[in-house]
């Protein structure tokens, strides 16, 4: 599968929520809300990778290991 941050390839993992669980080996593993993918595919909306990575690392050092991307979070490029 592609990343949603960076468009590489990526593995998605079992998620047990209404999202994706993605484990990117440049991005790094985080959660993308069902909501959020909705939106971003009926807007033909692409996720800002720099912007996105710095903020998935900030998540990851701060708040928890595998930080989620939601309608509130996500950084559109």
């Amino acid at each position: 599968m592609q990343c949603y941050v960076c468009r590489g390839e990526a593995e998605r993992l079992s998620s047990g929520f209404d999202g994706e669980r993605i484990n990117c080996p440049d991005c790094g593993p985080y959660a993308i809300s069902g909501s959020a993918l909705a939106e971003m595919t009926a807007g033909g909306h692409t996720i800002n990778t720099e912007a996105t990575r710095a903020w998935l690392a900030d998540q990851r050092e701060r708040v928890e290991p595998v930080p989620m991307i939601n309608t509130q979070t996500r950084i559109l490029g």
